[in-house]
């Protein structure tokens, strides 16, 4: 009977993660919420309630029920949601007329008192006159990435003007970035905010020996698009790269094409120069590259396969230097005349991403085919997966989900351990693995624990000899001490016995003065003041989750609200209510434990708890005092019993 319960296989029910649905394995789920921020999963011992968890009122929108959504509403909900306070313009009846003799609509900003004439594709000029030329010489381009709106000025004076009114105006929360540069003339920076220098990129191409894709009679799909989500990480050490794609924009009839084409997958980037560097920089273009690598191999396929539909395709990056870097790459080149940081690596993206360019240019489709900005750690459920994925892979573990060339029949026979798609297992909080966390923090490191528990109740025993008795300096457990102290210090730049390391590692002192002997902690271990502490830091758990909650919950509204207000305060609130529920829950642990070691009653070989029994506490502790015995028994007898609460860990 054992043996059946044991292989009783369970459910489990992710609602937001890396991926939804119900899997039947731990090890399967583990990757899909590990390291994602806000996962919701739970694990039944039958499949209905699974299926009912997930169809519970707060379960996340299904795929196929929201798969004709039209772009439009996605782009609508998206500024509603991350957006921020855009540069007011109010049209006016005036015109302007340019040297060409076309004539352009006039905007006025009620902030700056400036006017603006329309160039187009929400960029506006400033202007003094009824008229300008395209080729005044010196333009200043401005480009907030928070703003849907680009300027161009003729003097830096009113360029300076403008960005101080955009750092009041601007959300902080988003991390905005700015971007200036001079250029020769307003038609240059025109032509460089709309990434239009054609002749740039072919000379490019040319000089690079770049092909053009050759595929021909693509035809538009539906408008529809793709979302590519690409994220790096790095810790100066190491890289990781995450890219995730959104496909329930597509209809139905499109996803049976795509979906196998395009998958989530996370790996180190690729060593493209000799210096090692592993910057976040160079992780984050490192992923877009492969979003363009995908993106070539799908069209490969299917032109192969004879479904020559061309997609409306945008990719989403929260690194505002790598959307510029890659964009104005072929400007630069013009512009600067000289050095370039991470030239290289720019370069290694130039090739896929004008390939696409190409693609999309010679095929009249080039408006389908889009970079733009995310804001990074809001919540934005596709930045947010891709960013877990990169995580992942600076953690040294992979997510690969490689599209083959061959077809599927061919793939069926020649397939290998390289070929199939496998997710390394992660190690959880509970479960760290060494070999994946080359170094853990010092609060999760079991090897620090136990030196400075051990240099703690050799303290706390010098000290009670110094109180006792007067003995010189010679005692060799003092010598010991010092000796230890000396490599804590060294190993670890801490000093154990000092108030600040006591006030950061309070669990590792309460477990120094329980499993110390001396009389001074006597009171500290009796069953009464165990169960005490127990009471008080079940309360304090609970009064620190609801105010972790009701601070997440105030940041949520505040961005799904698109409100000014400040809520960097309320990110250092949450930061530190998480670390006094972490310390919290470790010293829970700690009492619990010492109080199963010492008092809860032994299970019978029957397999019944027999009674807990006073006089089994006065053989654990030989060392309390009679006179605290007495007082001990008559608080507790009132009970006949302990009241151990325990507080169950998160669930699997």
């Amino acid at each position: 009977m054992f043996n059946a319960m044991a292989k009783r296989s369970k459910f489990y029910a992710v609602k937001r993660g890396l991926k939804t649905g119900i899997f039947t394995s731990w090890d399967e789920t583990k990757p899909l919420v590990h390291n994602f921020k806000g996962p919701q999963f739970k694990s039944f011992n039958t499949k209905e309630e699974a299926l009912e968890y997930m169809n519970s009122s707060n379960q996340v929108i299904k795929k196929e029920s929201i798969s004709k959504v039209n772009e439009k509403e996605f782009q609508k909900a998206h500024q509603s949601k991350y957006g921020s306070l855009q540069t007011p313009l109010i049209k006016t009846n005036d015109v302007v007329e340019d040297n060409l003799g076309e004539t352009h609509t006039v905007y006025r900003c009620p902030i700056s008192k400036l006017k603006f004439a329309s160039l187009g594709s929400l960029i506006y000029l400033n202007i003094s006159g009824n008229a300008f030329s395209w080729k005044h010489k010196d333009a200043f381009v401005f480009v907030d990435v928070s703003d849907n709106s680009s300027f161009i000025f003729d003097t830096y004076k009113l360029l300076q003007n403008h960005m101080e009114y955009r750092k009041k105006c601007t959300r902080t929360e988003l991390k905005s970035a700015f971007f200036h540069r001079k250029v020769p003339s307003v038609e240059y920076a025109y032509k460089y905010l709309t990434n239009r220098f054609h002749d740039f990129e072919d000379k490019y191409m040319k000089k690079k020996n770049i092909p053009k894709l050759t595929y021909k009679n693509f035809e538009k799909a539906e408008k529809s698009p793709i979302h590519a989500y690409c994220d790096g990480s790095s810790d100066l050490k190491a890289m990781g790269k995450g890219i995730y794609y959104d496909l329930k924009y597509l209809p139905p009839k499109e996803i049976h094409y795509i979906e196998e084409l395009l998958k989530e997958h996370g790996g180190v980037p690729d060593q493209i120069d000799t210096e090692n560097k592993q910057t976040n920089n160079i992780a984050e273009l490192a992923a877009c590259r492969h979003v363009f690598e995908d993106l070539l191999k799908m069209y490969r396929i299917l032109n192969r396969r004879s479904y020559k539909k061309i997609f409306r395709v945008i990719i989403h990056t929260d690194s505002a230097y790598s959307l510029f870097a890659i964009e104005k790459h072929v400007v630069n080149i013009d512009l600067k005349k000289g050095n370039i940081a991470n030239k290289q690596h720019i370069e290694a993206c130039m090739e896929p991403y004008l390939k696409l360019k190409k693609f999309y240019r010679d095929n009249k489709a080039e408006h389908m085919f889009i970079m733009k900005w995310v804001p990074g750690h809001l919540d934005v459920v596709g930045n947010q997966k891709a960013d877990a994925l990169a995580y992942n892979a600076l953690k040294g573990t992979y997510v690969h989900n490689h599209v083959s060339d061959v077809s599927s029949d061919e793939h069926n026979k020649t397939k290998s351990n390289d070929d199939v798609s496998y997710i390394n297992e992660l190690s959880t909080d509970s479960d760290l693995d060494e070999e994946v966390f080359k170094k853990k923090p010092l609060e999760e490191d079991e090897t620090f624990e136990y030196e400075m528990c051990q240099l703690l109740k050799t303290s706390f025993e010098l000290d009670n000899k110094k109180m006792s008795e007067n003995k010189d300096n010679s005692d060799p457990l003092l010598d010991t001490f010092k000796n230890n102290l000396r490599k804590f210090k060294k190993n670890y730049s801490l000093d154990p016995t000092s108030q600040s390391t006591e006030n950061r590692f309070p669990w590792i002192v309460l477990k120094a003065k329980l499993e110390n002997k001396i009389d001074k902690f006597n009171d500290l271990r009796s069953p009464t003041q165990l169960n005490n502490m127990k009471q008080k830091y079940q309360e304090q758990i609970i009064t620190l989750e609801n105010k972790l909650s009701k601070c997440q919950e105030t940041i949520e509204f505040t961005t799904a609200e698109a409100n000014n207000r400040d809520v960097s305060k309320d990110y250092a609130k949450i930061r530190k209510f998480k670390a006094s529920l972490c310390n919290t829950r470790k010293i829970l642990k700690i009492v619990e434990e010492y109080y199963k070691k010492h008092y809860q009653s032994k299970i019978s070989s029957k397999g019944n708890k027999r009674s807990t029994n006073l006089s089994d506490e006065t053989d654990a502790l030989p060392l309390l005092k009679k006179q605290k015995l007495k007082e001990a028994t008559a608080i507790d007898d009132k009970f006949n019993h302990y009241d151990i609460i325990e507080i169950s860990s998160s669930s699997e």
